[in-house]
C-alpha cells in the first residue's frame, strides 16, 4: 500500500480544497498523488465541472476514485473496504490522499472552521493534527496548506523534502534516491543531453529506458 493520509472534517470545513492545494503543490514536486473521495449520502458523484472528484482531478490527481454504498460492485463499500481500494488501484503512486473516511485506521488530520463548529468530529487521540482557523489545544494546528504539505513531506513521504533533482521510477514504482546520487544522475545526463542541438538550455529533461526494444 502507498503512503496515505486522511483529510476529514465536517461539512464545508474546507476538505476539498486543502485536499486540491495539496494536490498541486505535491504534484509540482514530481510526487504521484492519488485521491479517493467518500460519498457518504451513496449517491454516485456523476463527473460534472466543479464537482470535488473533478476538482481533485484537474488540480494533478494520477488518480481519482468516489466510493460510496450505493455505487456497482466495481466499488468498494468505503467503511469496510477502503484501505484495500488503496492498496489496489494506487500501487503506482507516491501518495493516496482519502477526503472523508473519519473512521479510517490511516493517519488523518482534521478540517476544523468557526463556521462549521469548533471542536473536532474525531478524538484526538486518533489524529495527526487539525487544520484551519480554530487552535485545538492538545495538538498540533496547522492554518495554511503549505505546513500540511511540510508535515506530508516530513512524517509521511519522509525524504522528500524538497524538489528532487532527479525522479527515479522502475516499473511504475518510485525509487527514493539520496540527494548525492541525484546529484550523480543529473549530472551525467543533463551533460549527454545537453551536447545535443537545441538541449542546450534544458531545464527539465525526461527520459525513458527499455531493456528491450520489444517490451
Amino acid at each position: 500500500m502507498p503512503p496515505a493520509l486522511v483529510i476529514c472534517g465536517a461539512s464545508n470545513s474546507g476538505k476539498t480544497t486543502l485536499v486540491v492545494e495539496l494536490v498541486r503543490s505535491l504534484t509540482a514536486r514530481g510526487i504521484r498523488v492519488g485521491t479517493v473521495k467518500a460519498d457518504g449520502h451513496g449517491k454516485a458523484e456523476r463527473a460534472v465541472e466543479g464537482k470535488d472528484s473533478t476538482l481533485h482531478a484537474r488540480a494533478g490527481a494520477l488518480r481519482t476514485v468516489l466510493l460510496s454504498p450505493g455505487l456497482a460492485s466495481t466499488f468498494e463499500t468505503p467503511s469496510l473496504q477502503h484501505v484495500h481500494a488503496v492498496d489496489e488501484r494506487f500501487a503506482d503512486c507516491d501518495l493516496v490522499l482519502l477526503e472523508g473516511f473519519k473512521d479510517s485506521p490511516l493517519p488523518k488530520i482534521e478540517a476544523v472552521r468557526r463556521e462549521t463548529g469548533n471542536q473536532p468530529l474525531v478524538p484526538l487521540r486518533e489524529l495527526r493534527a487539525v487544520y484551519g482557523d480554530v487552535p485545538v489545544e492538545g495538538i498540533r494546528n496547522f492554518r495554511d496548506p503549505s505546513e500540511v504539505e511540510k508535515f506530508i513531506l516530513d512524517e509521511i513521504l519522509p525524504g522528500t523534502g524538497r524538489t528532487p533533482v532527479v525522479v527515479l521510477r522502475v516499473n511504475g514504482k518510485r525509487i527514493p534516491l539520496k540527494d548525492h546520487l541525484q546529484e550523480i544522475v543529473a549530472g551525467a545526463v543533463s551533460g549527454t543531453i545537453g551536447s545535443l542541438k537545441g538541449c542546450e538550455d534544458a531545464a527539465v529533461i525526461e527520459l525513458t529506458v527499455r531493456k528491450s526494444r520489444n517490451s
